[in-house]
């Protein structure tokens, strides 16, 4: 066999022994993330999609038109957990300033989001929504970061399911982004 054959197989032997090992690792999460959407889907007001999401109407603003096909970006109120009630991220920034010796608490609970830059399961979920709802829903980890899982702004690990808590406030269609 040729060199270049040789290094070939090895890379592929040695890429699924990583795969499996890495599988392996998260095994618990994944079991763990299953587990809890059955027992959500399992309450009275769960409501759920084709995909597997599962969701909670919160509040329904019944006189808004649809969401565009495909937004550009959204301006929302957001909390993001996984699955056992541990804050991920949220919209929430605090900041504060010091005036006569006081200190003051600023919160900014509304934050923009561009649609391209969200989980698979959050883009299909916005498109059900109108401007003005309030939706809880729970993402499968095939819909939320997948097999990979993201180290971006937030730590998620591989095959974790998440739950997201959002308020759509504004919508932004994609055409009127690249003007």
């Amino acid at each position: 066999m040729s060199k270049k054959l040789i290094y070939i197989v090895f890379l592929m032997i040695f890429c699924s022994f990583s795969f499996l090992s890495c599988e392996e690792e998260f095994m618990d999460t994944k079991r763990f993330g299953e587990e809890q959407l059955k027992k959500i889907a399992m309450l009275p007001d769960i409501q759920h999609t084709a995909s597997g999401i599962l969701y909670r109407v919160i509040e329904e603003n019944e006189s808004a038109p649809p969401t565009p096909e495909i937004p550009g970006a959204m301006r929302a109120e957001y909390y993001w957990y996984f699955l056992n009630g541990e804050k991920i991220t949220s919209s929430v920034q605090k900041k504060y300033r010091v005036e006569e010796g006081d200190t003051i608490w600023y919160e900014d609970k509304i934050g923009v989001i561009y649609y391209s830059a969200v989980p698979a399961g959050l883009q299909e979920i916005v498109r059900k929504m109108k401007v003005g709802d309030h939706y809880e829903f729970y993402l499968p980890y095939e819909l939320a970061f997948g097999k990979e899982g993201t180290a971006q702004s937030v730590n998620i690990d591989p095959y974790t399911a998440i739950k997201i808590d959002f308020r759509l406030f504004e919508v932004w269609p994609a055409t009127s982004m690249s003007n």
